[in-house]
């Protein structure tokens, strides 16, 4: 009997604790990141676009090359509409990564210092000397 009793006590001073705090679980869509993007709802941000995008919805997307994880990755693209800059968006970065058009009508490249994106036929990014994603 008495521990019964003592169970339900215990059992109250939770049940009446739990009404006093916030408990409540996020809603999806209810967090945003430094820039005001729900990456719950599958948003982030964009600086080219200047605004929120869902990377996954973009049309240009390139798959990852000789990986040997057990499952590969994509990375996704979009371009200034001055076709300048193109704005990378890779799994393996914190944030997105820009690079810079160069070459010359019908030979583009876009690099920093670190990735280049070439385009002919098909897109290829590499890093350093190496193919990592292509289409």
């Amino acid at each position: 009997m008495k521990k019964q009793v003592f169970i339900s006590i215990v059992f109250a001073v939770f049940t009446l604790a739990s009404f006093g705090q916030d408990n409540q679980m996020p809603k999806a869509g209810s967090d945003k990141d430094s820039q005001g993007c729900k990456s719950s709802a599958g948003y982030t941000y964009s600086k080219l676009k200047k605004e929120c995008i869902r990377v996954f919805e973009q049309k240009i997307q390139l798959n990852e090359v000789g990986s040997t994880k057990s499952s590969t990755s994509m990375v996704a693209i979009i371009f200034s509409q001055d076709k300048k800059n193109a704005e990378l968006f890779i799994a393996d970065e914190k944030e997105s990564v820009i690079l810079k058009r160069t070459g010359n009508k019908g030979n583009y490249i876009w690099k920093n210092t670190t990735y280049a994106l070439s385009v002919s036929d098909k897109y290829v990014l590499m890093k350093g000397n190496k193919i990592i994603y292509k289409s």
